[in-house]
Parts: structure tokens; C-alpha cells; sequence
């Protein structure tokens, strides 16, 4: 899977978890940063809060793949 595709991916439902997976096995298990919500949100419940650590997480795995 490249940047764009991974772009494309949805913040809610499976593709949070998708993201996660994605960013482990390119980055190693501490890419996702710690700002605020933290990796933990993401695996709450489909709330506000898993979905902006979502969002961000997946900002960041497009910006470390592209090298943006």
C-alpha cells in the first residue's frame, strides 16, 4: 500500500485499526506520536477522540511514507 492509497483511508470504523497496522509494520511498533490523545485513543470506542487520533495518525504515516 502506498501514501495515496493509505490517504484514502477511512478515520472511523476498521480503517483506524487498518492505519495501526499499517504504520507497525512500516515504522516499527512507536511510530505513532504521543500528542494529546495518544495511540491509546485509537482504541476506544468510535468516538470523537479515536477518530481525530485516527486522522492525525494517518496525516503522519502519509508525511513519513511520502517524505513530506
Amino acid at each position: 500500500m502506498n501514501w495515496q492509497e493509505i490517504l484514502n483511508l477511512p478515520v472511523s470504523g476498521p480503517g483506524i485499526y487498518q492505519l495501526l497496522a499499517i504504520g507497525d509494520r512500516y515504522m516499527g511498533r512507536q511510530w505513532f506520536r504521543y500528542d494529546g490523545y495518544g495511540r491509546g485513543a485509537i482504541h476506544l470506542t468510535w468516538s470523537y477522540a479515536a477518530h481525530t487520533a485516527a486522522a492525525r495518525a494517518r496525516a503522519q504515516l502519509v508525511e513519513i511514507m511520502s517524505g513530506l
